[in-house]
């Protein structure tokens, strides 16, 4: 997959720019000539000639290489910076911002995106929760924590009853192919939320508390929360 995908990436963010670029002096020339030369002669059909066979050749390739390499449009839409730290534009890479990358790394769509993306391979990792719930305001969870449960955490994100036992539930993604890295795309060593099962017994908690909690995402580690409050 890697060669496929590296040849769809450099028609588009290579050829295809390089053409437009082509093709936009080429037609500032041919007015240029329509303009300064008398039509019917030589140098007019000459450059008439010129022109609609490079147009044609143009548009030929253009449309064989999207027939071709299309399927990349579609996964290319599922990248973002959380996902990919680079961009590259006519052979030219940048790099993406390092807060815009962190703030890519917390949202909530990031395992969709990963998901789609075909590169990325799944695994599906359960683990247990071992917080008391004491609450939830709308989509906010509180859970205590300590010797004597004097501690409090804040977890923002879904839940489901069940009369399972307390656990986390989230996605690892891994490559499919580690060449991936050397263009910027990230082996995921955390495994990404997805939702929280809680037992039916504890749903009708209130919450009743007085203190600031702590956020989830400093109490479990090798986890990512996407956004939760800062």
């Amino acid at each position: 997959m890697f060669e496929e995908w590296m040849a769809a990436e450099r028609f588009y963010t290579f050829f295809i720019p390089l053409v437009v670029i082509f093709m936009v002096l080429f037609v500032s020339v041919y007015i240029f000539v329509l303009i300064y030369t008398e039509k019917g002669t030589k140098a007019s059909k000459i450059g008439n000639r010129i022109f609609f066979s490079l147009l044609i050749l143009a548009v030929a390739y253009s449309a064989v290489g999207h027939l071709t390499h299309r399927g990349w449009l579609s996964q290319n839409e599922y990248i973002h910076p959380g996902v990919r730290d680079r961009a590259t534009i006519l052979g030219l890479e940048t790099t993406e911002d390092p807060a815009i990358v962190n703030a890519y790394r917390r949202s909530a769509t990031l395992g969709e995106n990963l998901t789609a993306l075909d590169m990325y391979e799944s695994a599906r990792v359960t683990r247990g929760f071992p917080y008391d719930y004491i609450g939830s305001r709308d989509n906010q969870h509180y859970f205590t924590y300590g010797e004597t449960d004097e501690f409090i955490i804040r977890m923002d994100g879904e839940v489901n009853w069940s009369e399972d036992e307390n656990r986390l539930i989230g996605n690892e993604y891994r490559l499919t192919d580690e060449r991936f890295l050397d263009i910027g795309f990230y082996n995921e060593h955390q495994v990404i939320f997805e939702v929280l099962h809680l037992t039916e017994e504890e749903k009708e908690v209130e919450t009743d508390m007085t203190q600031s909690p702590e956020s989830v995402t400093n109490m479990i580690g090798g986890w990512l929360f996407g956004r939760q409050f800062y």
